[in-house]
């Protein structure tokens, strides 16, 4: 993405909320400790395809205040081994590769959600990308579980062209994996409580952009737009209604992003355990 193709941020009504466009090769031109794409109520998109490629990592966000978030995605060589030390909640999202878990192996697509006061070992044998999302835990949950990528229950979404699985449902907040066809439209909507979205594969669109396999876009509650495919298809990861805002509202996924999700929620999933 360059600065020509950014321009139609200047002119659209979006611009009131704000918006970062970013390209982003590594975490040397960071700076860990300092904030970064901690105001929510900005529209940012990250360039991750040399780690999507094996190359390093990426920082997506950073916040040393409210719920001390770190996104990155990250390129783990083969034989690398780490652990989860259960402070704060972590959710993975195997992009290439395959991380282990004990015994189990798990490949491209599949999700991870460690909750908190639960330390486990974590390795890759012959290497992985991964995207880490860290954060304060804010919801009960029953506890940490993995769904398989190759295991998924996809589902019909709202529009022809969509197939949807659901990772995780909150409160207010929900995440997905969703397929689209080739030369698929989605109604235009409005992101209650804002919407994140990490192209996993193909080309994602809408009126503001073209976003290949590794972008990250981050959209402010309240933002809008009409996605879209052409040729290429693409297989997003997407999260919804999780964003901070200023003052309240009321069940954000009742009311609008869960257009997406109804009916898709996963089943298949793995019960981890120390």
């Amino acid at each position: 993405t360059d600065a020509t193709q950014s321009r139609p941020y200047l002119d659209n009504p979006l611009a009131s909320v704000g918006f970062v466009l970013v390209r982003l090769q590594g975490l040397s031109r960071l700076g860990w400790g300092m904030d970064l794409h901690a105001d929510h109520s900005e529209r940012v998109v990250v360039d991750a395809t040399a780690t999507l490629q094996g190359q390093g990592a990426v920082s997506l966000e950073r916040q040393g205040q409210g719920d001390h978030a770190q996104i990155t995605v990250v390129a783990h060589p083969a034989g690398d081994a780490w652990a989860h030390t259960g402070e704060q909640l972590c959710e993975l999202l195997v992009l290439q590769g395959a991380l282990l878990i004990g015994e189990d192996s798990f490949g491209p697509q599949s999700y991870v959600r460690l909750l908190p006061g639960q330390a486990l070992d974590l390795k890759t044998q012959t290497g992985c990308v991964l995207y880490e999302n860290r954060r304060d835990w804010t919801e009960a949950e029953e506890g940490s579980f993995a769904l398989a990528g190759d295991r998924m229950d996809w589902r019909q979404g709202m529009v022809p062209g969509l197939k949807v699985t659901s990772l995780h449902e909150g409160l207010t907040k929900h995440t997905a994996l969703v397929r689209w066809a080739p030369d698929t439209r989605f109604n235009p909507h409005t992101h209650v409580g804002g919407e994140e979205i990490l192209v996993l594969a193909g080309v994602f669109r809408d009126e503001h952009g073209a976003y290949p396999a590794g972008t990250w876009i981050r959209s402010p509650h309240m933002s809008h737009h009409r996605p879209f495919t052409e040729a290429e298809g693409a297989t997003i990861l997407v999260k919804v209604g999780h964003l901070q805002v200023q003052g309240s509202f009321e069940n954000p996924i009742k009311t609008s992003a869960r257009r997406f999700f109804v009916g898709s929620f996963c089943k298949s999933r793995r019960t981890l355990s120390n």
